[in-house]
């Protein structure tokens, strides 16, 4: 409770940097405080374009992890 998360969100390339991410996040925000949320997660690659869009939308770092893949 008091808890949501952001997953997956994404925009083709040749939409990028039109707006349709930050409209997104904006309704995903204002949706999830609606719901009570007081807290709200997401997860995206350290130094990517997803997390310039977070950070200026007020997100901040609070856990880094490595992922690890496996050949087989």
């Amino acid at each position: 409770e008091g808890v949501a998360g952001i997953y997956s969100v994404a925009t083709l390339k040749a939409h990028r940097r039109t707006g349709v991410a930050s409209t997104l996040m904006a309704r995903a925000i204002s949706d999830a405080q609606a719901s009570g949320a007081e807290i709200i997660c997401l997860e995206c690659a350290t130094g990517s374009d997803a997390m310039r869009l977070y950070a200026a939308m007020g997100f901040e770092p609070a856990h880094e992890s490595v992922l690890w893949i496996g050949r087989g």
